[in-house]
């Protein structure tokens, strides 16, 4: 004969009376009456509930004036030391888990030798006297409902917390439609869990595994989770057995009734996913009943996590969110629009930028050329073994520019007389090695070296400086004259017939012949002149000495002025104090097992190589052995900085992905490798849309500033050069891009974390990197204020938040590679091909995220055809 099946443990349920009806008209107040208070602290208002466990009572907390439920031991028990401790222990496991889904427990007591426990009181109706008075639940109302189920559950398990007596009885709805999981007096920390307790529940809610006294795990809850959701839905039972080896039998076979014949509006997804629950075999059940919720109807796992109070992971993110494209109808306007501002940003900087206002015909190595060309005639006829040059903006003849012309015709006449912009250039009769750094400047590597010169030349050739360093031994007879035919030839003027007058600074180098001659400069009226001096009828320093030329070398010349010092100040102590947090977290969140170490180990990788090729480009190499001691100590840099961006990722990307996962789904994704997913290419279509307004403001903002006359807007003169620096400077503005990314999602978390508000973080980060840009400070009161930029780092926050970090590092990559851009002036001089190749590059993301948003139709390489949009995210 079968063992009956035992009857079900009797529960209380918070909030409403479970007892059953006396036939004595005098209504049951348990052993409190009402208004009886309690450890002198707890008055009670009513008997809620009577059960297997004891009574429980609604009563008011009169130290903190608020509602509790105060739960008894029965008077009458046996095995009460037994009892005892499984009442302990419920107030000991339940408070481990804290979530709106899970009642709170606040605390255990004694009264008279009776124990208590007080906890949240819930004024609703538990899960099975609702399914008894209305017999099953609308579908969406069910679908809702069990989310939170599952939120529940997922937040108990998330600290070890098995509960092993999931049951509708235990789950009770408050009058907001609230889910709250009760009754934790069963439930155990996975890793204590052992021998004969695996088998304490309610048998009609256990799973196989625990009714057969084998281990149990999270998944047996899940087990019983699938059994209430069954249940929520269809107002059945899932398993109506009568004895105990019936139930085992109908759990093995897994012979349940179809959801869908019970209830049509039933979604097939429901009943797939709880079969998935009831599964005997409990490895083929749902890990997480976080997996639980996201398998049904509708679910967004990221909501789905945040509710279960769960980090999502990184993988976790980048399937989440939307998988479709844009449609034609936005993608076509989006890109045929961002295509032709790019194209017209060149044009757009006419008489905008410096560049196009600068004389620039003739090409920096015909400038190299001319150069070695005077140093031939000043008796330097030995070809070097190594030399350097580079194309620089001449900053003192900017800054007297500023002072005294009001119109860009006025600016584009003095530039043609005097240009801003020439080529500096050294040479070596031994290699030029560029310790430290790979550059080599007028300094390093220190110009002692006898044969070494140094010269520069304006935009039209003419040499405006020159410097040889004399021979250390030198034999021949001392200088009694000097040729001026050739300093006349060089420097563009007849120095010949000038006055002679007291040279105006001492030479750097040995010199036994030194003269000065100064005019009135016909066209720009201003004194110019030019001072020479010789070593043994050798010219070893020549320079041209403008009203705005400065001793380069008296200590006051190189002291930073207060805005400059605060500005460094600023930047030092900011980046000191962020590193130091960021160490901080990224300590907490490795031994918590939080970050995302795959994801941070490819961002730093990214920036590693972006760093390396940056620098490979721009170093200065020679083939000598030296340059090992110069590539190591960089290599260095190279580590420390991929090392920096890999400790910030550690450090701040869980708590952002804890509190804005939307915000990293289509970065997770690429991260992911799936850079081809459409929502990618709409992300990218995006942040090119805003970096193409904020380049619209700045290029605006050039534009009135020319027609004041103040067209000082200048990128890298060395822009245009050659290839290299070319690659060098999209491998910059790329690492670039994805820190300064990175930097400002993560500042506005922090931020956040201060001011509770994402609209007031935002305007504090901005505000913060506004006072980080150099231009805010060298602003003079021009249209670019503390505020336009604070407006800009607001917008870019602003986009950060809404479409995500991707969207906002294509936004800075588009303004600061637009920003390359040089002003054209007729599209035939030797640097304008950077105004086709940069506007190429915006192009070509355009098209290729045109192309991967809007699923167009391509061909496979078996010539079958197939939708662009077939990615894992949405087949």
């Amino acid at each position: 004969m079968n063992d009956p099946l035992p009857a079900q443990t009797a529960t209380v349920a918070i909030g409403h009376s479970t007892a059953p009806p006396t036939s004595s008209s005098t209504p049951d107040e348990g052993r409190f009456v009402p208004g009886t208070v309690v450890a002198g602290r707890y008055r009670v208002i009513s008997l809620l509930g009577r059960g297997g466990m004891g009574e429980v009572y609604r009563a008011t907390d009169l130290t903190l004036a608020q509602p509790v439920a105060l739960k008894f031991l029965p008077t009458t028990i046996g095995e009460f030391q037994r009892t005892l401790e499984r009442f302990h222990n419920e107030v000991r496991v339940a408070r481990q888990v804290s979530h709106p889904n899970v009642c709170r427990v606040y605390d255990v007591g004694e009264t008279d030798g009776m124990p208590y426990i007080s906890m949240e009181y819930v004024d609703g109706e538990d899960l099975e006297s609702l399914l008894h008075r209305i017999g099953r639940l609308p579908a969406e109302r069910a679908v809702e409902i069990a989310r939170k189920i599952c939120a529940g559950v997922a937040a108990a398990h998330d600290k070890g917390v098995i509960h092993r007596d999931l049951k509708p009885a235990n789950i009770m709805l408050d009058r907001r439609g609230n889910v709250v999981i009760m009754d934790f007096g069963l439930a155990a920390v996975a890793s204590e869990l052992t021998g004969a307790e695996a088998r304490s529940g309610t048998p009609a809610y256990m799973a196989p595994e625990q009714l057969r006294g084998e281990e149990v795990t999270s998944r047996s809850d899940i087990y019983a989770l699938g059994l209430v959701l069954y249940e929520l839905f269809t107002g059945r039972r899932a398993y109506d057995a009568g004895s105990m080896a019936d139930l085992m039998r109908m759990q093995e076979s897994g012979d349940l009734v179809s959801m869908t014949s019970i209830a049509a509006d039933i979604d097939p997804a429901v009943e797939k996913a709880i079969r998935r629950c009831l599964d005997p075999a409990p490895t083929r059940r749902p890990p997480t009943a976080l997996a639980v919720s996201m398998s049904l109807p509708g679910a967004d796992p990221l909501a789905a996590a945040l509710a279960a109070g769960e980090t999502p992971s990184p993988e976790l993110v980048a399937a989440s969110g939307r998988t479709e494209g844009l449609p034609l109808k936005k993608s076509v306007p989006i890109a045929l629009g961002l295509i032709a501002f790019f194209v017209a940003v060149p044009f757009l900087l006419y008489n905008a930028e410096l560049h196009s206002v600068t004389p620039m015909d003739i090409p920096p190595q015909a400038l190299v050329s001319k150069i070695r060309d005077y140093a031939a005639s000043f008796g330097y006829i030995n070809r070097p073994a190594d030399f350097e040059w580079g194309v620089e903006w001449y900053l003192p003849v900017l800054s007297d520019a500023k002072k005294h012309v009001k119109t860009t015709s006025e600016l584009r006449h003095r530039f043609e007389i005097e240009p801003p912009m020439g080529v500096g250039y050294r040479e070596s009769p031994t290699p030029l090695l560029p310790a430290p750094d790979g550059s080599v400047t007028y300094d390093r590597p220190a110009p002692t070296l006898s044969g070494m010169l140094e010269a520069q030349v304006n935009n039209k050739g003419e040499l405006r400086r020159f410097l040889a360093v004399p021979n250390q031994v030198d034999t021949s007879p001392p200088t009694t004259s000097i040729d001026l035919g050739p300093v006349s030839r060089a420097t563009g003027f007849d120095v010949q017939n000038w006055p002679e007058i007291s040279p105006r600074f001492t030479p750097l180098y040995a010199t036994d012949w030194l003269k000065a001659w100064q005019i009135k400069h016909p066209q720009l009226g201003v004194d110019v002149a030019v001072q020479v001096s010789a070593w043994h009828g050798r010219i070893t320093e020549l320079q041209v000495i403008w009203p705005w030329s400065s001793p380069g070398r008296m200590p006051q010349s190189r002291s930073r002025s207060f805005r400059d010092s605060l500005f460094l100040a600023v930047t030092r102590v900011t980046s000191a104090v962020f590193l130091v947090f960021s160490l901080l977290l990224a300590i907490r969140n490795l031994r918590a097992g939080r970050g995302d170490r795959k994801g941070a180990m490819r961002v730093a990788v990214f920036v590693f190589v972006a760093v390396t090729l940056n620098w490979a480009c721009r170093a200065h190499w020679v083939a000598d052995v030296g340059m090992l001691t110069i590539i190591f100590p960089n290599a260095q840099e190279w580590f420390a900085t991929g090392a920096a961006v890999w400790l910030l990722y550690i450090a701040l990307e869980p708590a952002i992905r804890a509190r804005w996962p939307h915000a990293l789904v289509t970065w997770s994704r690429v991260l992911a490798g799936n850079w081809r997913d459409p929502q990618v290419g709409a992300h990218v279509l995006y942040g090119a849309i805003l970096g193409a307004v904020i380049t619209a403001f700045f290029t605006a903002d050039s534009w009135s500033q020319a027609s004041r006359g103040n067209l000082f807007s200048a990128i890298d003169p060395q822009t245009g050069t050659g290839a290299l620096f070319w690659i060098a400077q999209v491998a910059t503005v790329s690492w670039e891009a994805v820190e300064d990314g990175l930097a400002v999602i993560f500042v506005i978390f922090c931020l956040r974390v201060v001011f509770r508000r994402d609209w007031i973080a935002s305007i504090a980060a901005a505000t913060l990197f506004a006072a980080r840009e150099n231009s805010v400070w060298n602003s003079g009161g021009g249209f670019i204020a503390p505020l336009s930029y604070i407006a800009i780092f607001s917008l870019l926050a602003f986009i950060m938040l809404r479409q995500g970090l991707l969207s906002s590092i294509i936004a800075i990559f588009t303004v600061n590679l637009l920003s390359r851009i040089p002003g054209p002036q007729n599209l035939t001089h030797w640097y304008e091909w950077v105004d086709v190749a940069i506007p190429a590059v915006m192009v070509a993301l355009i098209v290729w995220a045109f192309w991967r948003t809007s699923g167009m139709i391509l061909i496979d390489s078996k010539n079958a055809v197939q939708p662009a949009l077939s990615s894992k995210y949405n087949r």
